[in-house]
């Protein structure tokens, strides 16, 4: 599972939206954190991957509310 989290946030990171369609498989994993703490939504606005952006709310619009270390 690890791996898998890994991927998420490397295809975020590298605006793959096709990948990141194949790896969030289910509502758990986009909500899935680095080591940093960041969900694939954090990542994707502080590396400006728009169309990640959109797919990630449109699909999964809770992601909206998840917190990096305790700030919104």
């Amino acid at each position: 599972m690890k791996a898998k989290i890994e991927d998420i946030h490397r295809a975020v990171t590298f605006g793959k939206l096709r990948n990141v369609q194949q790896l969030i498989d289910r509502k758990k994993l986009a909500f899935c954190r680095d080591q940093m703490g960041a969900t694939p939504l954090h990542k994707a606005v502080i590396y400006g991957q728009t169309e990640i952006i959109h797919y990630l709310l449109d699909k999964f619009p809770s992601v909206i509310h998840s917190r990096d270390h305790q700030c919104t």
